[in-house]
């Protein structure tokens, strides 16, 4: 049936965009967290001098 290998195809590729979607959260997570801290760095140094 042509109807369910294409069905089977569009799932397949809409898990594979939803582990990209995943990858792209936890990276964007990763550097939130980074922004954060180099904020917090860089307040940390201005009130010391």
């Amino acid at each position: 049936m042509a109807g369910s290998s294409s069905l089977e195809a569009v799932r397949r590729k809409i898990r594979s965009l939803q582990e990209q979607a995943d990858a792209a959260e936890e990276r964007a997570g990763t550097l939130q967290r980074e922004l954060d801290h180099e904020r917090k760095l860089r307040e940390t140094r201005h009130e010391s001098h």
